[in-house]
């Protein structure tokens, strides 16, 4: 029994890897809006992303997000980045929550504002 479970997770581990390298990360750009929303919903705010990319570093999956914009409840664009590129990690699967081995941003842009408008660099 305990080999058959064990079996069954190294075969579904096999195929996870399998579909992450051959479908899911080579066409990353069209889960952009599902990618975009889930971000929108984390932290409240609007999000664009001009492109997404995915890819392998070394033996991990990795993700870059071209374009990253994050925008204010009136629709000002509080954060830019020229990209965004996060590495996974594998121990999101055990843990059941996303986590990253690597986080590198480019080209940063962040305007503070006061709440009278004035701004702050």
């Amino acid at each position: 029994m305990a080999a058959g479970a064990l079996a069954f997770l190294v075969i579904a581990f096999a195929a996870l890897v399998l579909w992450l390298r051959y479908d899911a990360l080579p066409h990353a750009d069209r889960y952009r809006g599902f990618i975009v929303s889930s971000i929108e919903r984390a932290s409240g705010m609007a999000v664009k992303a001009s492109a997404i990319r995915g890819g392998w570093d070394g033996l991990r999956p990795s993700v870059a997000l071209d374009g990253f914009q994050l925008a204010d409840r009136e629709g000002r664009v509080a954060l830019a980045l020229q990209r965004a590129e996060v590495t996974l990690s594998w121990w999101s699967l055990f843990g059941g929550r996303l986590r990253f081995h690597d986080v590198d941003f480019y080209r940063p842009e962040l305007v503070l504002r006061r709440a009278g408008d004035g701004l702050v660099y």
